[in-house]
């Protein structure tokens, strides 16, 4: 199943009596720029994300991937955080390489 057939799927889920109907509206959103939010299940993924990578992490705090040479390249505020210490999942909210 693909990404607009997902998006349909929920729409449907939601309001089944859309007037543009599932498909129609999953399509046009689609069209708009949405996409569904990744997600960091691993730490292997976590490890992968670019410098400058912003995530939510699954205790809801908020974190930016910083240069860092003590293996704690997450902060929150002034406060640094290991990979491990990080709780998945976790959804990205910005990669740095992305233009809006």
């Amino acid at each position: 199943m693909n990404q607009q057939d997902e998006l349909a799927q929920d729409i449907r889920a939601v309001d089944g009596n859309h007037s543009l109907g599932a498909a129609e509206l999953a399509e046009r959103l689609i069209e708009r720029g949405y996409s569904r939010p990744r997600v960091v299940e691993t730490i292997a993924e976590l490890e992968a994300l670019p410098e400058g990578s912003v995530i939510y992490s699954a205790n809801a705090f908020p974190l930016e991937k910083v240069p860092n040479e003590f293996g704690t390249p997450w902060a929150y505020g002034p406060k640094l955080v290991s990979n491990r210490s990080v709780q998945l999942p976790a959804t990205v909210l910005y990669l740095p390489e992305e233009t809006p």
